[in-house]
């Protein structure tokens, strides 16, 4: 009986010391490491666990307000408990120093890879391979061959998927705004503007127009025989020139079921029905759904750190001064392409 008291005394003042180190918010039965907690708040919320195969000590999961409970002193004579209660405190003050990093402002990264797709990082002088979860920098230029196509996940809730034979800058990315440049071929997007927090706006540039998104779903295509065209799904989307005497032009709203189209030398039109080549697009709606839907359900932000190191793993250092991005935007492709530059 002796030694059944001194061991439950063991435990008491483990969990006590546990109690003492972990914050009192934790979702009541909630075990899962697989679970997501909302950024922000702390992530040290359960500790438990078996210290030996002598001592178990019993996993206790706190509810949220509990506070501490009244445990026996803890002997001196128990000194292997106390040093391994030591090194959980050490490991609990070096991982909420981990989680207290600040979020980096871009999270945009890659999504799906399909096909021949390739990156140009600022100022380097070769092109390669991305792959899913890679970060994406200002400054990455990004194509795709032909049969291949490549989504660009900026956030939580906002989608890109860069389609076949299509060539894109990026130029800034933020968390709810960013612009980019599409020298050529098509882009379908998606803002779940009922899931994201803040204002949003999204600046797409083609040699003919501007497209200003806000929360919607939409497709663009450029071509250099056609000019620009803006089809929205869902939602509204300014369209506005690039070749304005005075500058930008005048934005147009481009509601959803209708399509804005810009080309040199003739006036704007705005069109109550989709094109042929828009209404193709129109029909991959659902799966630009499910893909979003997919990123929403995996999604986990990333710390400046944690890009670095993603980054770093894949992308080659600068070996010369770098460059701006403008002086990449025509670079020759590797593969030929109709109507493009």
């Amino acid at each position: 009986m002796t030694n059944g008291k001194a061991k439950s005394h063991r435990i008491n003042a483990l969990t006590g010391i546990l109690q003492f180190v972990a914050p009192a918010r934790c979702r009541p039965g909630s075990i899962s490491s697989r679970e997501r907690l909302d950024p922000g708040l702390p992530y040290l919320q359960c500790v438990g666990g078996v210290w030996s195969s002598t001592i178990n000590v019993l996993v206790r999961w706190l509810p949220a307000g509990t506070t501490a409970l009244k445990r026996p002193p803890v002997s001196l004579g128990f000194r292997k408990s106390f040093a391994i209660c030591l090194l959980q405190f050490a490991f609990c003050l070096s991982v909420s120093r981990s989680v207290a990093e600040p979020l980096a402002e871009n999270q945009a990264r890659f999504g799906s890879v399909t096909g021949d797709v390739g990156v140009l990082t600022q100022g380097a002088k070769d092109w390669i391979a991305p792959h899913e979860g890679l970060p994406i920098e200002p400054g990455d230029h990004i194509r795709t061959a032909e049969d291949s196509q490549v989504e660009l996940v900026m956030a939580q809730n906002v989608l890109w998927v860069l389609e076949p034979e299509s060539e894109m800058i990026m130029e800034h990315m933020e968390e709810n705004a960013g612009r980019f440049d599409i020298a050529s071929g098509a882009l379908l997007g998606k803002v779940d503007s009922k899931r994201t927090l803040g204002s949003q706006l999204w600046e797409f540039a083609t040699p003919t127009a501007v497209c200003a998104v806000r929360g919607t779903e939409f497709a663009i295509e450029s071509t250099r025989t056609d000019g620009s065209h803006l089809a929205v799904f869902e939602g509204e989307v300014e369209m506005r020139s690039a070749e304005a005497a005075t500058g930008e032009g005048t934005p147009v709203r481009i509601g959803a079921l209708e399509e804005g189209v810009m080309k040199r030398g003739i006036p704007f039109k705005k069109l109550s029905s989709y094109s042929p080549r828009m209404a193709r697009r129109a029909a991959q709606r659902a799966l630009l759904s499910a893909s979003l839907a997919k990123v929403e359900r995996t999604w986990s932000p990333h710390t400046p750190h944690v890009r670095e190191e993603l980054r770093a793993k894949f992308v080659p250092p600068l070996k010369h001064s770098p460059v701006k991005p403008k002086a990449n935007f025509r670079l020759k492709l590797r593969h030929k392409r109709g109507g493009t530059n």
